[in-house]
């Protein structure tokens, strides 16, 4: 049986296009219809009507790592990488909770679609199973397993360690027995432990990388190199990985290979800002913050501008401590986006990203995940923060849009209404 939605408008999530009214139509989890022209007549019975509201697709976050965000509410006074250690050291079972949590909060708040990046052991591809089972709610799952680094490098303490071409080729066989959908490598330093580990640190090298994207591709799987400084950069680049996570530092030669190469970047804008702040006070705070600027942030506002400039794909990210709201808002800002085309980072893009195409617009054939949010969002990204309604597969989630869970304001306990 068809199913209809009608919306006093509907953002479609190609970054232009807005049908008022728009009615969209869904059969067996697909989306069988889409246009302002009502159909033909069908029972109301079968008819969900939204007034003073926006449909879109279902968010998606192309950066995550679903265990991890209570590390968001951080009420204990230490510094992210403090807490990160004390709560990544719990058993996976633990940890696994936690992602049950979490994955289940963000289908509510709109996000249907999850990359994770790992970082307590396999408990996103478990997770991935048990959602798509039908076990548990949440939105759909890319998961990486285990992400690469070297020895002693950027979250070793939860990553698969490999030193030299074989190493690395080895550890890329072995996510890929576990399941791995796409396969990550740590290409520099990072801020988990910002200012003690240099984030401008390269790591693991072309030639290492190269041999694991070979191996990933040889099944058909997506790579993507965290990354933040030029040379790290250039070397995943080189090696030939699908999308730059962070890129902090791009040059000229990395946006022009990124450009030739159709290379994607996820900057987690919302995650870098926040991860590091908390637990720090009066003079440490205001040098770290100096340091987290200057070497950090404004490096990469203006990285991301001239990404967008060039023609790279940029689509949506939270990292560990970020917020899929905020960080749709970040890009507008800093790209001085309006909110249908700042959407289109998190839907149409962000498909294209993923390399989804059935996700990511309001277009016959695609799958019926949708949002509808309280207001106007063409012109206001506050209506992000006013889910009424999530569809999963053509399925609505909420019951009423009370159900929706509060988000929490990063490191003080908070809730953002």
């Amino acid at each position: 049986m068809e199913k209809w939605i009608w919306a006093e408008r509907g953002i479609t999530g190609d970054s232009s296009t807005v049908l008022s009214p728009a009615w969209v139509g869904i059969r067996d989890g697909i989306i069988s219809y889409v246009d302002q022209k009502e159909p033909d007549p069908v029972p109301e019975v079968n008819v969900t009507r939204l007034l003073n509201a926006t449909l879109t697709p279902g968010l998606m976050n192309l950066h995550d790592h679903i265990s991890r965000k209570f590390l968001r509410n951080n009420t204990l006074g230490l510094a992210f990488g403090v807490v990160s250690k004390m709560f990544m050291a719990e058993d996976s079972h633990y940890l696994l909770l936690h992602s049950v949590h979490n994955a289940g909060d963000a289908l509510k708040h709109g996000v249907t679609f999850i990359r994770d990046y790992g970082l307590a052991g396999l408990t996103s591809i478990h997770l991935r199973r048990a959602i798509a089972e039908g076990l548990i709610e949440g939105p759909e799952i890319s998961a990486c397993g285990q992400p690469i680094c070297m020895t002693g490098g950027h979250t070793h303490r939860q990553a698969c360690e490999a030193d030299g071409e074989s190493a690395v080729r080895e550890a890329v066989r072995r996510q890929l027995k576990h399941g791995a959908d796409v396969i990550k490598f740590m290409a520099s330093g990072g801020l988990e432990h910002f200012p003690e580990e240099d984030p401008y640190r390269t790591e693991l090298t072309e030639s290492e990388m190269r041999v694991g994207v070979e191996v990933a591709r040889s099944a058909d799987v997506p790579t993507a190199a965290h990354a933040y400084p030029s040379s790290a950069i250039s070397n995943a680049l080189r090696a030939g990985v699908d999308s730059i996570e962070h890129g902090v530092q791009l040059t000229d030669e990395c946006i022009e290979l990124m450009c030739k190469a159709e290379v994607a970047l996820v900057p987690t804008v919302s995650g870098l800002r926040t991860a590091s702040l908390a637990g720090r006070s009066g003079d440490e705070f205001k040098q770290f913050r100096e340091q987290l600027w200057n070497r950090i942030l404004y490096p990469q506002e203006e990285s991301i501008r001239r990404a967008i400039k060039a023609g790279v794909l940029v689509g949506t990210g939270t990292d560990s401590g970020g917020d899929i709201v905020r960080e749709i808002r970040l890009l507008a800002e800093i790209a001085g986006e309006t909110p249908t085309e700042a959407l289109s980072r998190a839907t149409g893009v962000a498909s294209r990203i993923a390399k989804r195409p059935d996700l990511g617009l309001l277009e016959v054939g695609r799958k019926a995940h949708l949002v509808a949010f309280a207001g106007d969002l063409t012109k206001s990204l506050d209506c992000l923060e006013q889910v009424m309604q999530v569809w999963y597969e053509g399925r609505p989630i909420l019951e009423n849009p009370s159900d929706a869970p509060p988000r929490v304001a990063y490191g003080s306990g908070a809730v953002v209404k």
